[in-house]
């Protein structure tokens, strides 16, 4: 999906912090992205 890769890109090309939210389930997967973020750096 075009969507996708532009969102992947996008968070590549960012400089500094990444800030990643959510209440409820979303805020459940927003951990995990967060933890999968940290972790490859």
């Amino acid at each position: 999906d075009d969507s996708f890769d532009h969102a992947c890109q996008m968070l590549m090309a960012c400089s500094g912090r990444i800030v990643v939210s959510g209440m409820g389930k979303s805020g459940h997967i927003g951990r995990k992205i967060a933890a999968t973020l940290a972790s490859t750096g």
